[in-house]
């Protein structure tokens, strides 16, 4: 008799990964500040867009001004973690990611990384 053979669920993520890879789906997205950097023409990105382009992109919206609040934009304890990752990636600052659930506003977490910067 033949034996029927079973998928396993992380095997067929592992299969939708490679699939996705394959066809491009989920490379990393390229945003105007990240690729500017990238071809470094001399374009120097400052601090500030580069903290309001990391919450564009964790938040999911179009602007970021400097009186949103994290949580009313729909941030939340993970996307403080993408966003903590984020900063550390792009500006070489170690932050807590309460630190974006604690901030009243965006201009007030700026300065409070900025802090952090000097440090």
């Amino acid at each position: 008799t033949k034996k029927a053979r079973v998928s396993r669920p992380y095997q067929r993520r592992r299969k939708e990964r490679k699939r996705a890879a394959a066809c491009g789906i989920g490379a990393r997205r390229t945003t105007p500040a990240t690729e500017a950097a990238a071809q470094g023409d001399g374009a120097e990105i400052s601090q500030e867009e580069q903290l309001r382009e990391i919450w564009r992109e964790a938040l999911h919206v179009d602007a970021v001004h400097d009186d949103d609040d994290f949580i009313r934009l729909g941030g939340h304890s993970l996307l403080a973690l993408r966003v903590r990752a984020r900063v550390r990636e792009a500006i070489g600052v170690e932050i807590t990611p309460h630190s974006c659930l604690r901030a009243q506003t965006f201009a007030e977490w700026r300065a409070d990384v900025a802090r952090q910067h000097r440090r």
